[in-house]
Formats: C-alpha cells, structure tokens, sequence
C-alpha cells in the first residue's frame, strides 16, 4: 500500500512538468495514476483521472487523421475506457458499465475484455438475446478469437446448430483449439452428429493432454467406456487444466459401467477461462 502512494506521489510531480504539448504521453502517465488509484481501490478518483487521461486522447482522434498512430491511440482509448467500466462495475452501478464498455467498443470493435465482461453483465441479467449479439458481432469481424467463441456456444440459442457451425468455422482455420473441440464434442453429441467432431478430432492430433482429454470424451459418448477411459487418464498427466473434468468423466464410467444412467451435465466442460 506504501509502494502505491509513493508512486502515486512521483506520477504528480511528473504531471506538474508536462504540457499541452504532450497529450499523449500526458494521458499515458493519467492512465498509470488512475491504475494506483484503482489498485487501493479508490474507484471513483481513479475513474476522475481516466476521464481526463481519456479526454486528451479524444481531442487527437475528432480530427479525423487516419494512419497507424491514430489507429493505435483508438486503442488506447478503448482500454481507459474498458477501466471507467470496470470500476463502475466495482462500485456496482452496472448501467455505467454498461454504457462505458460499449463506448469503448466504438473506438475498438475487437476490444475482447471489453466484450467478455459486458457479456458477463448481460449474462447476469439473463439477457440471452445481447449475449448472442455482443458475440456474434465481435466474431463478424474477429472470427478466430477461441475465447469469445467459447462464451458466444455457453448461451442457449434457438438451435444448437449455430453454435456448432459457428465453432467449426474456428477449428477450420485453428484445428488445435481444444477448448472448443471439447465445446463442439458436447454439442454434437447432444444432437446425434458425433461424426461433425470426429472429423475435426482427427485434424488435431497431439501429444497434448487436453486432446487426450477430448479423445475421452468423443469414445464417452460414442459408447466406448475403455477407449474413454484409457484417453482420460493419459489427460491427468502433465498437467493440472483438464484432472477435474478427467476425473469427474472417470468417475461417471466407473459408477455407470452399464450405462443405466444418464449423467446430466449442467456447465459446459471447457470453459473461457
């Protein structure tokens, strides 16, 4: 907390000795004051200073130059404003969250923490329709982003079949996501299309635990319980990600070697996270 001041204390000083000449750099060194702000959680000053840190930059972009360095600053604009919402958020006042992330969107539609929080938010008004959208959009333009993906196919849309296409669209161009292999093996599953994640099984091949993880999963489903279980414990070792899931599936074998029962799975096994 002492560190904190003290570099609150030193970023003052620097202010002091700069200009209007220096807008950029000026903002850059308010972003930083309001980051300590933000870390001894005073949310209210530290959103003061990224509002003025934000103004500097806001009065170089409405010119309406266009070239890298203005493309850049749109960057760096969105992010001060990303922090504005997040801690309007901390403070709980979520509709000026809500009305900071989609300005930040405004000056950097691919702004992916952007997008995942106000997800969040939506999400947690159980707002299904501007969850879809703030994803979809996103992947319009970034279509290779596993993360938004992966939160755009947790929502219940009308079919299955959107998420599903919109996650082979991805493997398509990045095979060794397989966090949204796993996502596509659960769907197709529980429409009776196991042989769509088949294929995309098949041009991911590794030595990787998660795909062993993913193997397991696919020979679960398709009713192969040895298979299955041979590829979930190849998975637990090497690394912590996929022990939990692995075990879990292990265990649902293990308790149900006659398949008498249906596990019901509520969460989805791989998450963006």
């Amino acid at each position: 907390l002492k560190k904190f001041k003290e570099c609150e204390d030193c970023i003052n000083k620097l202010l002091h000795l700069l200009n209007s000449a220096h807008p950029t750099l000026s903002s850059t060194i308010y972003e930083f004051q309001g980051d300590v702000l933000t870390s001894l959680h005073k949310f209210a000053e530290a959103n003061t200073i990224y509002t003025q840190s934000f103004v500097l930059l806001e009065t170089i972009l409405n010119q309406e130059i266009h070239n890298p360095l203005i493309d850049f600053l749109k960057t760096m604009a969105s992010n001060i404003l990303y922090k504005i919402a997040s801690n309007y958020q901390e403070i709980k006042d979520t509709d000026k969250a809500i009305e900071f992330y989609q300005k930040s969107l405004s000056y950097n539609e691919i702004n992916a923490q952007t997008v995942c929080s106000l997800f969040e938010i939506y999400r947690s008004r159980y707002d299904i329709t501007k969850c879809a959208k703030v994803c979809s959009d996103y992947l319009n333009i970034n279509p290779q982003n596993e993360t938004i993906a992966l939160l755009y196919s947790s929502i219940q849309l009308g079919s299955l079949f959107e998420s599903i296409k919109s996650i082979k669209q991805i493997l398509d161009v990045h095979p060794y996501y397989t966090r949204l292999l796993v996502r596509l093996i659960e769907m197709c599953a529980r429409v009776g299309k196991l042989h769509i994640a088949y294929h995309y099984l098949m041009q991911a091949k590794s030595n990787d635990p998660s795909f062993n993880f993913a193997v397991g999963l696919y020979y679960h489903y398709a009713g192969n319980p040895t298979k299955a279980l041979s590829n979930f414990k190849k998975s637990c070792v090497g690394s912590n990600k996929w022990l939990i899931p692995a075990k879990f599936e292990i265990f649902a074998i293990l308790s149900n070697p006659d398949r008498k029962y249906i596990w019901v799975e509520k969460q989805p096994l791989s998450s963006a996270e």
